[in-house]
């Protein structure tokens, strides 16, 4: 006896019925004859569109939470791995979310920080903000969080108390936090909408400060002590032994707004932009960038 499994590789197909079928595994390419209609040369993606609940509202999601069950979070959607997408009423900002190791989401809604409870499905109230959340990050010296808005940034126990609140250290009138990063101990990156900063959290001062005219989205350390950096329309730009790289744009000048540098521990990073989600080979664009060859 021998147990026969089967899968759906391939939907939404050109014609309705094929003659023969040939696949290339080495390329996971299909090629699909018909009787009438020739032959289809389809090439099988990796991805996937879920179906989208209509209660969510337009699709334009840019900030993305996973919990520990690889549910993805985007704005008021719950979309399991092997599950249809589910609407929850949370009203959340669509621009920042943070998941803990709990499961639990916090956002913003209104100038106010919330956390969402996904095992319990319990949502409550934890603070008002400032200004526009950029980044929520764990506190190791109190085990509880930091949270950076536009212009603050403060420390939240793990019982839900305010520690301290400071001010950035920016000219509020002319220039904003976009991000908050740990670099080493006390010592974080913080971007603004005016160039990138090295932050010191303990006497709430830059000492290091590059790029004063650029707007920074994103931030990266990779294993080789290379900072990277993404920014908003001028694309990105590399930080190493005390220079800086501005890495290309593209024929198209396609990676002008580079929105996350997301490196997917096989040598590449993934850059979601304006035009698009795009592959790039780590090694060679360092090699490229430094003018360097094997």
């Amino acid at each position: 006896c021998h147990e026969v499994n089967t899968r759906k590789v391939l939907s939404g197909l050109p014609a309705g019925s094929f003659s023969c079928v040939y696949y290339m595994p080495g390329n996971d390419t299909y090629y699909l004859g018909t009787r009438t209609q020739g032959l289809f040369i389809i090439k099988a993606s990796g991805f996937y569109t879920p179906v989208i609940p209509k209660e969510s509202g337009a699709q334009n999601f840019y900030a993305i939470g996973k919990t520990s069950q690889d549910v993805l979070i985007v704005k008021n959607t719950f979309i399991p791995k092997d599950k249809p997408a589910y609407y929850i009423p949370l009203h959340n900002d669509e621009f920042f979310a943070y998941v803990d190791k709990a499961d639990r989401l916090y956002y913003q809604n209104d100038f106010k920080l919330y956390r969402f409870d996904t095992r319990r499905h319990k949502n409550e109230y934890l603070l008002n903000l400032d200004e526009r959340l950029v980044s929520i990050l764990p506190d190791a010296g109190t085990n509880g969080l930091l949270i950076c808005t536009a212009r603050s940034l403060t420390c939240l126990s793990e019982k839900d108390t305010v520690l301290w609140k400071k001010e950035l250290p920016v000219n509020y009138d002319s220039e904003s936090a976009t991000g908050l990063f740990p670099l080493e101990k006390n010592k974080y990156i913080l971007l603004t909408d005016r160039g990138v900063k090295w932050y010191d959290i303990n006497s709430n001062k830059i000492y290091k400060s590059i790029l004063d005219s650029v707007r920074f989205r994103s931030f990266y350390k990779d294993l080789s002590g290379r900072l990277w950096f993404g920014s908003d329309g001028l694309g990105a730009f590399m930080y190493q032994n005390g220079r800086i790289y501005k890495l290309p744009l593209g024929d198209l000048k396609q990676l002008k707004t580079i929105h996350a540098l997301l490196n997917d521990g096989h040598g590449f990073f993934w850059l979601p932009t304006n035009n698009g989600l795009f592959q790039v080979n780590i090694h060679s664009l360092v090699n490229y960038i430094t003018r360097k060859t094997d």
